[in-house]
């Protein structure tokens, strides 16, 4: 749990401190235009992923005591990443040259994004629990990253220097992952059919994505399509600040995943309850301090740390904290109950009707308030 914590607060420390310096040389109106492009890349990313992080480590997981069905179960399940993958990537290099009209040059680069779903394996890690290959690359990668911001990013007009940095570093930070995955499971020869019994988990997984897309991600859509882009970047620098706390308190679930579908794979029900109750207690103390504190900050926050020009995230700030309980809560539900007891189909049901509710109060409620 270590290096996760460590990992998941080097990731959002370095945007949290670029981020005062972004919204003065880039101004709300070129984040805006970013933050609403990568919104509509970040569709593509899902379709690439499908469902495979929760379905790869999850397999991984149960495997890996068994080195050979564990190489067997990994190619044949990136094979079929890797298949789906480059057909999305393609369809989104179509959608950059003939949908696109306005702000072209930011939609083309994100197709280094896109691609970067076709090669992630961190599901790969996470299942055999080797959190510490992915922390040590990645964590070298985004320092590089932020050096790279400061040096060439200097005003609005580098909107896409911008771009090409922060899609470009997740897909090299993608990469490097590679060698390693090869390195402790070797290629191997599998079936077809080995591939096959991975699409209909895949899809089913892949629907709660989706469904969890449209709350997460979606909303920033809508706001671009209902408003301004300065409004964009309002509802994403807010987000920005609530994810630190959130991300960096969603390692409990991270970590405790594998553990979980180990136990529940091995019939160790006693075991999986004792995680689910540390879990929860941990949660519950830990955000809702940071609820509260975000909440008593807001204002000073903002001002202090975007400058006056982004003030309306102060209120959106207040709104979006209790979504800290609230989310991180259901991540440990879903992560180390429903998924790990392969409780699928009631896990995307759930979600699925939670997304239909938040779509019909975010289009009744963006015009008004």
């Amino acid at each position: 749990m270590t290096f996760q914590s460590v990992y998941q607060i080097l990731l959002y420390l370095i945007p949290l401190f670029v981020a005062p310096y972004l919204t003065r040389v880039l101004q709300a109106e070129a984040i805006g235009i970013y933050s609403y492009a990568n919104s509509i890349a970040f569709y593509f990313v899902i379709f690439a992923n499908l469902g495979i992080s929760r379905h790869g480590q999850r397999i991984i997981a149960s495997n890996r005591d068994n080195k050979k069905k564990c190489r067997e179960v990994f190619w044949s399940l990136f094979t079929v990443h890797l298949i789906f993958g480059f057909i999305v990537t393609f369809m989104y290099l179509l959608f950059s040259f003939l949908i696109v009209r306005h702000d072209n040059i930011v939609y083309f680069i994100q197709v280094l994004y896109v691609l970067s779903a076709v090669f992630d394996i961190t599901w790969l890690f996470y299942g055999l629990e080797n959190f510490k290959s992915v922390v040590l690359r990645n964590g070298i990668v985004k320092i590089v990253e932020c050096i790279l911001i400061f040096l060439l990013v200097k005003r609005p007009e580098d909107l896409w220097i911008y771009t090409l940095i922060m899609s470009g570093s997740i897909l090299l930070g993608q990469l490097v992952m590679l060698p390693q995955a090869v390195k402790e499971l070797p290629p191997i020869k599998f079936h077809v059919a080995e591939m096959k019994q991975h699409i209909t988990p895949l899809l089913v997984l892949f629907i709660s994505v989706i469904a969890s897309t449209l709350y997460t991600v979606f909303d920033k859509t809508l706001v671009g399509l209902m408003l301004e882009n300065q409004d964009v970047a309002f509802y994403e620098y807010a987000n920005k600040i609530v994810n630190i706390p959130k991300c960096m308190l969603a390692v409990v679930g991270t970590v405790m995943f594998p553990r979980a579908c180990k136990a529940a794979a091995d019939g160790l029900i006693d075991v999986q309850k004792k995680y689910i109750d540390i879990s929860l207690l941990l949660i519950s103390i830990f955000s809702t301090g940071c609820m509260f504190g975000l909440i008593a900050i807001s204002d000073k926050l903002v001002l202090l740390y975007f400058g006056e020009e982004f003030i309306p995230c102060s209120i959106i700030l207040k709104s979006m904290s209790p979504l800290l309980l609230i989310i991180l809560i259901g991540d440990i539900v879903r992560s180390e109950y429903l998924i790990p007891a392969k409780m699928d189909k009631l896990y995307v049901t759930g979600i699925a009707l939670s997304a239909v509710l938040n779509i019909i109060l975010t289009i009744l409620l963006i015009p008004v308030i």
